[in-house]
C-alpha cells in the first residue's frame, strides 16, 4: 500500500504541470508567497493532526478557487 507521501508525489507529478500551465494561461504568477500556507498542511501531517490537515487543505483549495475566480472575472476563458 503506498504511503501518503507517495500518493501526493504521484498526484503532483501528474497534475503539477497542468496546474502551472493553467495558472500561466489565466495570468496567475507564482511568486512563492502564494504557497507558504502549504507549510500548515505539512505541519499538521507531521503532528498527526488530521483535523488541522483537513482545515489546511480545505483552506488551500478555497484560496486557489478564489484566485482562479478573480482571474476569470477579469478575463473570461473565451477571451484567453
Amino acid at each position: 500500500m503506498p504511503s501518503l507521501l507517495q500518493i501526493i508525489d504521484q498526484l503532483w507529478l501528474r497534475n503539477g504541470p497542468l496546474i502551472g500551465q493553467y495558472h500561466e494561461t489565466i495570468g496567475i504568477k507564482n511568486t512563492g508567497t502564494n504557497t507558504t500556507h502549504h507549510l500548515d498542511i505539512i505541519d499538521a501531517l507531521e503532528k498527526g493532526d488530521g483535523k488541522a490537515a483537513r482545515r489546511a487543505v480545505t483552506r488551500d483549495i478555497a484560496l486557489a478557487a478564489r484566485a482562479i475566480e478573480a482571474k476569470l472575472e477579469e478575463a473570461p476563458l473565451s477571451s484567453v
